[in-house]
């Protein structure tokens, strides 16, 4: 089974870095570690392990699925990154297009937030993980009331929209979260208001 285990590893990793955007990242987590995932399916073998091997190989397992998620959590935070990222090419005088470059990423992630970027051209997941590091950081008490949740303090934004989702019942087939779902409910709740009064630009962001 290690070798089983160390050959899904080297092909999980490979999976990893050439996803090229959330969905590709996603289809990777859920194809390796998620309910049906490869991984995950090892579990059903262990019964059929001498019981002397359990043990150990229990607790490779869950260092390779542990492994896998810091992968993707990376992966994430990398591609998050290159999506915040404005085209020169972009023609600012269109409307609904990001200028070409703003002195702070803070002010064109505002308009996003507002609507005054059209959502067409924004990868929605990506920009609720933002706002949801923002709301942690700045107005935790009414992220935590309005989607009841334990503390999120130092979670990132992503995990915080896992446990949006799963506390609204977006559970897709094999027990998945529908976090593209959960990400336009997140951004709509903001819009109109219903998360709480905020206000997207503190004074020593001014």
């Amino acid at each position: 089974m290690k070798d089983k285990i160390n050959s899904i590893l080297s092909e999980v990793k490979t999976k990893i870095s050439e996803a090229a955007n959330e969905n590709e990242l996603q289809n990777v987590k859920n194809a390796y570690v998620g309910k049906q995932g490869a991984l995950s399916m090892l579990m059903k073998e262990m019964p059929k392990l001498d019981a002397a091997l359990r043990p150990e190989m229990g607790k490779v397992l869950n260092q390779a699925k542990n492994q896998v998620t810091e992968l993707i959590n990376s992966k994430r935070t990398e591609l998050k990154l290159k999506a915040s990222e404005v085209s020169p090419d972009f023609d600012c005088s269109v409307p609904g297009i990001l200028p070409p470059k703003f002195e702070d990423q803070r002010v064109a992630e505002n308009l996003a937030y507002t609507g005054a970027i059209k959502d067409e051209i924004m990868n929605i997941e990506l920009l609720s993980y933002s706002l949801l590091e923002y709301l942690r950081d700045h107005y935790p008490d009414l992220l935590t009331a309005r989607y009841k949740l334990d503390s999120v303090s130092d979670m990132p934004g992503y995990e915080i929209l896992e446990k949006i989702g799963k506390k609204r019942g977006f559970v897709i087939s094999g027990g998945e979260i529908d976090t593209e779902r959960a990400a336009n409910m997140v951004m709509d709740e903001l819009r109109a208001s219903k998360i709480g009064k905020i206000t997207l630009e503190i004074p020593k962001e001014i």
